[in-house]
């Protein structure tokens, strides 16, 4: 039973993810049953547990349906991406090896590769693992958790601008760019300052992109 409730789960949260399924949309619970023919249960399950990460909301006597992407969520995420991945990008820094600098140089050939292409959907990604490797460095299971929770409600947001605006995402390419100059230099401080600035920035262009 759990394997169908995380099968049902991952296929939801990635169509969340990318867009397919578009805030507001409804969820019809036999519906996915039927598609993944499961019973009701799992499903069920699986719809509590993207509630329980902000992905979808229950509004009691009209069912399940993909968040709302608002500006005060918006905020409130990246107010809280403000305060936890600097830090976890402090602890990281001295930590890092040249192991790690050869698969953060990997990834930022592969983001080039995917821009030159105009693979944005493929470069937020490139762009999350590039960022989580850095951060794994900091040895912390439950900053990651954090970490990656705050992404999961900030992933439909970045989809949507890309989507508006995709000349955004080469803000991308340049940002990643610096901070990997900066972390082999192993100045901490630099690249805490040019992560608070592309995520200040983000934040900003990700408002902008939002439906009136």
């Amino acid at each position: 039973m759990k394997g169908i409730r995380d099968d049902i789960f991952t296929s939801i949260k990635q169509g969340i993810l990318t867009g397919t399924l578009a805030p507001g949309h409804q969820l019809r619970l036999r519906d996915i049953a039927a598609q993944h023919r499961s019973s009701m249960m799992p499903v069920r399950e699986a719809i509590v547990a993207l509630e329980a990460v902000g992905l979808v909301t229950q509004i009691p006597y009209r069912g399940a349906f993909v968040s709302r992407l608002t500006i005060e969520k918006l905020e409130d995420f990246y107010r809280s991406r403000l305060i936890i991945e600097p830090g976890a990008m402090e602890i990281s820094t001295p930590k890092l090896t040249e192991s790690h600098f050869e698969v953060l140089r990997s990834l930022l050939n592969e983001i080039d590769i995917m821009a030159s292409k105009d693979n944005w959907p493929l470069v937020l990604d490139l762009d999350e693992r590039f960022l989580m490797a850095i951060y794994r460095a900091a040895d912390s299971t439950s900053l990651i958790e954090i970490i990656q929770t705050l992404w999961n409600r900030v992933t439909p947001y970045k989809h949507r601008l890309v989507t508006v605006e995709p000349a955004a995402a080469y803000e991308i390419v340049r940002y990643n760019r610096e901070l990997l100059a900066h972390l082999e230099d192993r100045n901490a401080r630099a690249a805490k300052q040019l992560l608070k600035e592309s995520l200040s920035g983000a934040m900003a262009k990700l408002g902008e992109a939002l439906p009136t």
